[in-house]
């Protein structure tokens, strides 16, 4: 098991660097001009060639880059180039909002899709197999945003259940939290109960009929012991990799999601970075993100080795 932390651990570094150095590439086709956002609609020319040289925008991209990665390497992913605040500040007040989002999103793909695609393994083309065939179906293929502001329409607007925009943080008020929390982690973790109950579905169904589970029935185990504790945990192996998956591509759709709920997380970050041109936030995002992302798929390489049966043999 150490060895395959650390194996994990070292791939994750040239994955960083080109994924930083990738970013970084970018920023420079990007459109306009942020040393003349910076120096204001007022600047002269003069005083926005000094914005930019003060800034470092008159280097070549590879001694940007270089400078950038230099201090990175320190713990310093560098100022904002708009608000000079500590880039770090920044991501430490949004990532946590974002973190909850998509975590919760993916409780929500658990306590759904996997109660969802046992019923349908054990209802093989029967009517609550093709009811949750269906309705996995229609979750993938609707879009996160529009079924964000159905459920906007729906829960907050006509019937006031839910506040319809903004958030609170966890420490201030739980109750409160959950109250904004909860629409936007069920319109972002939809595609992923959908995605979570085909794949245990088709891995339920594979497992079923293995002969040790017949062995575990001839034995006299019961019902619920034998799914339970033989056939799910042996059938969990997949979709642990599909929580993984699932986990970088709810980052990437919490952007939307964020924006349509309002919620001051690392998407609306981003957008806006992108936008002003802010290259040492977005390389700070790209970092953060792709560690969590790293560490994700760590935690779901060590569960399955942990589900093995050789793991379990040994």
């Amino acid at each position: 098991m150490a060895a395959l932390i650390g194996r994990r651990m070292l791939a994750a570094i040239p994955l960083l660097l080109f994924v930083t150095a990738l970013v970084s590439a970018f920023t420079v086709f990007i459109p306009g001009d942020p040393a003349v956002y910076v120096a204001g609609e007022n600047a002269t020319v003069e005083q926005i060639e000094q914005t930019r040289e003060r800034l470092g925008f008159d280097d070549p991209w590879p001694v940007r880059y270089a400078e950038w990665l230099g201090q990175a390497l320190q713990g310093n992913l560098g100022e904002s180039v708009f608000s000079a605040s500590p880039v770090s500040e920044l991501l430490a007040e949004r990532m946590p909002v974002t973190l909850a989002l998509t975590l919760s999103a993916l409780l929500f793909a658990v306590l759904v899709g996997i109660p969802a695609g046992t019923i349908a393994a054990l209802n093989p083309d029967r009517w609550p197999d093709k009811v949750v065939r269906g309705i996995a179906t229609l979750g993938i293929a609707l879009p996160g945003y529009w079924l964000g502001l159905l459920l906007l329409l729906v829960f907050a607007v006509y019937l006031g259940l839910f506040p319809t925009l903004g958030y609170t943080p966890l420490h201030q008020d739980p109750l409160d939290w959950l109250r904004h929390i909860l629409l936007p982690s069920v319109a972002l973790g939809a595609p992923a109960a959908a995605e979570v109950a085909r794949q245990l579905r088709r891995s339920m169904l594979d497992t079923l009929n293995q002969d040790f589970l017949r062995t575990a029935t001839a034995k006299g185990l019961r019902r619920h012991t034998v799914l339970g504790k033989h056939a799910l945990k042996h059938a969990a192996g997949p979709i642990v990799t599909v929580l993984a998956t699932q986990m970088a591509l709810l980052l990437g759709a919490a952007v939307i999601i964020e924006k349509a709920f309002t919620i001051p997380g690392i998407g609306e970050l981003a957008v806006s970075s992108v936008i002003n041109k802010d290259v040492p936030v977005v390389q700070g995002i790209v970092v953060v993100s792709t560690v969590v992302i790293v560490v994700t798929n760590l935690a779901a390489d060590i569960t399955n080795a942990w589900l093995s049966p050789k793991s379990q043999s040994q």
